[in-house]
């Protein structure tokens, strides 16, 4: 049986930053759809703009997710618990 020792913090950052990025982007044109469907020009063009803004924002805040919870794993569980992989 292998054991997790630690982390890489950004090979798990990059990967959190992704899937948020991906998340984020799914969501933007849900908002985008809702948002243009009230046909309010201002309102359109916000939820356009949510297209881009949103998985750039979703991409940073998984990145910095992903670097707290690695740096969280290893510096504290790896101490006490040690995950087991078969």
């Amino acid at each position: 049986m292998a054991e997790v020792k630690k982390v890489d913090y950004v090979s798990f950052a990059l990967v959190n930053g992704v899937v948020g990025a991906i998340i984020s982007f799914v969501l933007a044109i849900i908002s985008a759809l809702f948002l243009s469907a009230l046909r309010v020009p201002f309102l359109s063009a916000l939820g356009i703009v949510s297209i881009i803004v949103y998985p750039i924002v979703g991409f940073i805040s998984g990145l910095i997710g992903g670097l707290v919870w690695a740096l969280v794993y290893n510096l504290l569980v790896v101490k006490w618990l040690k995950f087991k992989v078969e």
